[in-house]
């Protein structure tokens, strides 16, 4: 009976889409520092494009965690609509895993410690303030991503606290706007992407309140 049920969730972990996302985010993130350490020379330049790298997947991961909820909203008949919304925890845990690497890797080895913040300027001691804060608010959204943490703490409780995901994505396009290489002729490609998402992303977030607004007064009603 031991044997049958250590199988048993065994293939309950391998049919999880979750634990394969955390899977390929864990992978993926050896590979890019084995790659980067193979084509580009050992030094400066290459810790910055490792961090680069990082930093452009956690914002890549938070975009299609929080794009999940008002999309699928909107989009009621969207194919693979629960299947998204099941991965979108493990999404949000990777975005989290990146950010990390990439403050890691920027305040460690980049800017050597604390011993380096001395000699930031305004701008990038804003966007370092900034970084750190939305790093703060992934990781308590990271350590409150497992079921037994959401009933203990109930679904509208959980809800209300993971919504400061808008306040961390806020900081970091503020970071990545202010010290973003890519950002600063709006005109780049990347900018341009980005500022197209972000609007994407705000239309749907209205759209989705004013279903919901239409459901409550259909309610009252």
């Amino acid at each position: 009976m031991v044997v049958e049920h250590k199988q048993a969730w065994h293939r309950r972990l391998l049919a999880n889409s979750r634990f394969w996302i955390l899977a390929v985010a864990l992978t993926l993130s050896v590979n890019i520092i084995g790659f980067t350490q193979l084509i580009v020379p050992a030094g400066s330049l290459q810790t910055i494009r490792i961090e680069q790298t990082f930093g452009f997947l956690s914002l890549i991961l938070l975009y299609l965690a929080i794009l999940a909820s008002p999309l699928t909203k909107v989009f009621s008949n969207l194919p693979g609509k629960e299947a998204y919304l099941h991965a979108r925890r493990a999404i949000g845990v990777s975005t989290f895993y990146y950010a990390f690497l990439h403050v890691y890797i920027t305040f460690f080895q980049q800017l050597d410690g604390f011993s380096g913040i001395k000699y930031l300027n305004h701008k990038y001691s804003m966007s370092l303030l900034l970084g750190v804060f939305a790093l703060g608010i992934l990781c308590i959204m990271a350590l409150t991503s497992f079921d037994w943490i959401v009933s203990h703490m109930g679904y509208k409780h959980w809800k209300l606290l993971h919504r400061l995901v808008y306040l961390a994505s806020i900081a970091i396009l503020l970071h990545v706007m202010l010290i973003g290489p890519h950002y600063e002729h709006w005109s780049s490609w990347v900018s341009l992407l980005t500022y197209l998402a972000a609007a994407f992303l705000f239309m749907l977030e209205l759209l989705r309140m004013r279903i919901t607004m239409k459901k409550r007064k259909a309610t009252h009603a």
